[in-house]
């Protein structure tokens, strides 16, 4: 029950990212645009930081999407960890049957 609450909280959450997202490069745009006509320290420091403002939001929406798609991260780490044991465990086992 608390994995569904997260995924639901992170698809809300999601959206908003997505919304920031689409901000942050819309106006990256513009200031592409500013920069090409007039060479500007200010525009070229806006810019750096607004690049990398979309970096984070970016990685914050694979971070949802996997989230939403496979749990949370706990959740995918111990399934992860489970499957090792399990290829680990029957790799011993083969390897010793021969």
């Amino acid at each position: 029950m608390r994995d569904a609450a997260r995924r639901v909280s992170a698809a809300r959450r999601l959206a908003t990212v997505e919304a920031e997202l689409e901000t942050a490069m819309t106006r990256r745009t513009e200031l592409w645009y500013e920069q090409s006509r007039n060479t500007d320290p200010g525009i070229a420091t806006e810019l750096r930081a607004l690049s990398e403002r979309i970096n984070r939001l970016w990685a914050e929406s694979r971070a949802r999407r996997a989230c939403i798609r496979a749990g949370s991260r706990e959740r995918i780490l111990t399934r992860v960890r489970a499957e090792a044991r399990f290829e680990r465990e029957a790799k011993r086992i083969r390897g010793g049957a021969r």
